[in-house]
């Protein structure tokens, strides 16, 4: 099985993970923005960001612009190797956009996101210290903040998360897409593969967990 790992900072959170797919005979491939060559088995590749937000860009959607950026980086850094790499299953970090686009170049391969944190503006880490309140500019940017992150939801196959906390965070609309993995690790036999997730939730027609 071929598993083609895209996070920014390369390893980052799936560094454990790609160690022991590798150990177990797999073949894996990082995307990241920082690295590039082959350590431990496992092949890096380098994208760049697709540019940066215009001068005027505002505050509360600078965030959604750079995630957009990354994730077109990722499209055309393996928009020409496509062919070649044929991944079986593609794991990204949500948030960073790093999936988005990944539909359009391998429309039947599975994609599990990494969910680490969805944003609230109360009762959070915003504001959990009512001595020191958070501004207004920074309540109303935490709520645009999830764009990319509802996007990834939506559109991924299926995702999971570090902690029972995280999971509870994220909408209720999307929680049977999720699994909690405390480990890190994600399963890379039978319902993993390009046959279908199907322990991740209740099948669609399209193939993918149900809402």
């Amino acid at each position: 099985m071929h598993i083609l790992f895209v996070h920014w900072f390369a390893p980052g959170q799936f560094e454990n993970t790609s160690k022991y797919l590798v150990k177990n005979g797999h073949r894996c491939t990082l995307l990241c923005e920082t690295a590039v060559g082959t350590t431990g088995g496992i092949k890096r590749l380098r994208y760049r960001l697709d540019g940066r937000p215009a001068r005027g860009s505002h505050y509360c959607s600078l965030p959604f612009d750079e995630a957009v950026r990354h994730a077109i980086g990722v499209y055309k850094a393996l928009k020409p190797q496509r062919h070649r790499l044929r991944p079986d299953l593609i794991v990204g970090h949500s948030g960073f956009g790093s999936t988005l686009f990944l539909p359009e170049l391998f429309p039947d391969t599975p994609i599990i996101n990494h969910f680490e944190y969805y944003c609230h503006s109360h009762q959070s880490a915003l504001d959990f210290r009512p001595e020191w309140a958070p501004l207004e500019r920074d309540l109303l940017r935490t709520r645009a903040k999830n764009a990319m992150v509802l996007l990834d939801l939506e559109n991924c196959t299926a995702g999971y998360c570090p902690t029972r906390f995280s999971k509870a965070l994220l909408p209720k609309a999307y929680r049977s897409k999720i699994r909690v993995f405390t480990t890190g690790l994600i399963p890379t036999s039978g319902n993993a593969g390009r046959r279908g997730i199907a322990d991740w939730g209740d099948s669609n027609s399209r193939g993918r967990p149900g809402l």
